[in-house]
């Protein structure tokens, strides 16, 4: 009951917050404004083309027109549907509402929401349907991937961590992980190009800054998560679900890695990043030793809290200032 409470009250908050927010925060704010317009205005048959989205998004935006003609409408439902899905995945599955909530704003994945609308939605969306996973009842999986990707059609990647919940962290596998991403890596400028000429909903990733390196910074946030995890594993000892979080882990760093080269390609690790605020807490409560739990978790708070500030003092997402409409 007071994990009930505690969620629904603190995301009250971060809705409001969200929601009220002016078009010039957040870098694609005005875009997603100027589009709902746009949507707005036009007729029910053409709907489909007044913008290269994907048909959830338009059709959301549509609907989002009939509660309201105030163009700020589309912020207040965008901001709902995030958060209620993101509030569902943490109640249905952190050990730690309050420090799953605490990771969610410090890793920066709640002010994510505040440009990456679509893809926000349908990762979260994605993380709504994680139990299913774990229950290993994949029809239901693949109807949430395919809802999740009528926002974002990057989502239709993520069926892909269904089956590496079976997947053990042997010698072997790692070696084939690794091999997998050098190819990959070589391959990158010849994937992305193909990727982006084919789907018209991701032709606006197209631009130079999308192909600049992200920097340093979330490579060393996921190596620190990913250490953690193995120190976790050697010293209290592996569980399925453990080792499942940290292949996600170990897959997210690498997606990190590659970003450093191409900056765009950062998008897609926000569909793993979301784990991490259950699997931290999972892992600190498997530690036995109240004092290493204690630094551990002190260390976590620290790192992620710095992160944070950073971020903050960058204004990434275009967060910086903060205003109202």
């Amino acid at each position: 009951m007071y994990s009930k409470v505690y969620l629904i009250s603190s995301f009250i908050i971060l809705f409001i917050i969200s929601s009220i927010r002016a078009e010039s925060v957040g870098t694609d704010t005005d875009n997603y404004l100027r589009g709902f317009k746009v949507i707005k205005n036009t007729s029910w048959n053409r709907m489909f083309e007044a913008e290269r989205w994907e048909f959830g998004y338009i059709f959301l935006n549509k609907l989002s027109a009939y509660i309201s003609n105030n163009d700020q409408i589309i912020l207040f439902v965008t901001s709902f549907v995030f958060l209620f899905g993101i509030g569902y995945f943490i109640y249905k599955n952190s050990n730690n509402v309050v420090f799953s909530l605490y990771l969610f704003v410090s890793l920066f994945l709640y002010f994510f929401s505040f440009n990456g609308i679509r893809q926000a939605i349908a990762m979260s969306i994605i993380a709504s349907g994680f139990h299913l996973i774990r229950e290993r009842k994949l029809k239901k999986y693949l109807v949430i991937v395919c809802i999740a990707s009528l926002f974002h059609i990057t989502a239709i990647l993520m069926i892909g961590i269904y089956f590496i919940y079976s997947i053990k962290l042997t010698k072997k596998n790692i070696i084939f992980i690794l091999v997998t991403f050098v190819i990959f890596y070589s391959l990158l400028g010849s994937i992305i190009n193909f990727v982006l000429t084919n789907i018209d909903s991701l032709n606006y990733l197209s631009n130079d800054v999308s192909f600049e390196g992200s920097g340093f910074l979330f490579p060393l946030i996921t190596i620190s998560v990913l250490l953690l995890l193995f120190i976790i594993r050697i010293t209290e000892g592996n569980t399925k679900y453990l080792e499942y979080m940290t292949i996600l882990v170990l897959l997210s760093f690498l997606i990190s890695i590659i970003s450093m080269k191409v900056s765009l390609i950062l998008r897609l690790n926000y569909y793993l990043l979301i784990y991490y605020i259950i699997a931290i807490p999972y892992a600190l409560n498997l530690v036995r030793d109240r004092t290493l739990r204690f630094l551990l978790t002190y260390i976590t708070i620290v790192i992620t809290l710095a992160y944070l500030v950073i971020r903050m003092i960058e204004g990434w997402h275009g967060i910086n200032p903060y205003l109202m409409f």
